[in-house]
């Protein structure tokens, strides 16, 4: 569920449709009942598999796919009704925090690996990973700002649980400093997101598009000619990355300034 892309999701309900096969929509059901719309560490035990709680959920997915097909049932003494998509996770006070932020350190460092998807570069800043910090952030600023501050910071924060999290998590450093640092472009906090960069560049030199985000919060911040000298400096990883060239386009656009 969580691996296939929406496009690929379509697919199959597209395939589905066109052969008469029954879908179990588990993708929109998850999305209904998740946070924010988002399928996030909240519901997912390591960014695949749905937590042992939310079994419901798949139970209702399966049976009303069969219902509406109009299959037998011989397994159900009566009709189950209506699947209730409320927000199962009921989880409160501080350890939920905790737990979200594991959540969000586990998916960037899982995914920057390349353990999950090979087809994906170690150097990309993906969307999900963005969103679970917003929601880190809504939750409690102060803890992601907290975890930021070094890798044993970011281990220490981690609940005893939660001891995955925490594997290879030095390796993944500099990965979850350039996904906050683009958070906190994105968001308007230019300085935050400078010194996020900055510090993932300290740790990984070649982390080019840790370069890139870094140029575009120069230009945010009126830096223009930092910005120019970051673009420039990306131009040399231009070898087995074609997506390069485009990005020299992007000099081009950045206003005179400082």
């Amino acid at each position: 569920m969580d691996r296939c892309s929406p496009q690929a999701n379509a697919m199959i309900r597209t395939v589905a449709k066109q052969e008469g096969a029954l879908v179990a929509d588990l993708e929109k059901m998850f999305t209904d009942i998740a946070p924010h719309g988002i399928i996030d560490g909240s519901l997912l035990d390591d960014n695949v598999h749905w937590r042992s709680e939310y079994m419901g959920v798949f139970a209702c997915g399966v049976v009303n796919a069969l219902k509406t097909g109009n299959a037998p049932l011989p397994f159900l003494s009566k009709s189950p009704g209506k699947c209730p998509l409320e927000k199962l996770h009921s989880e409160t006070g501080a350890q939920t925090k905790y737990k979200l932020y594991g959540y969000t350190m586990d998916f960037i460092k899982t995914f920057s690996s390349g353990k999950l998807d090979m087809d994906r570069r170690q150097d990309e800043i993906f969307e999900r990973g963005i969103s679970m910090l917003q929601r880190l952030y809504n939750e409690d600023a102060g803890l992601l700002s907290e975890s930021l501050q070094s890798p044993q910071a970011a281990y220490n924060l981690l609940p005893p649980s939660m001891w995955f999290a925490s594997d290879g998590l030095e390796q993944a450093w500099p990965h979850y400093l350039e996904h906050a640092g683009e958070f906190y472009r994105r968001i308007g906090k230019t300085e935050q997101a400078i010194d996020c960069f900055n510090r993932a560049l300290q740790y990984a030199p070649d982390l080019y598009m840790a370069r890139l985000y870094r140029a575009l919060a120069y230009t945010d911040a009126g830096k223009t000619q930092k910005a120019r000298e970051d673009f420039k400096a990306i131009y040399r990883y231009k070898e087995g990355h074609p997506e390069i060239g485009a990005l020299a386009a992007l000099e081009h656009m950045i206003p005179d300034g400082n």
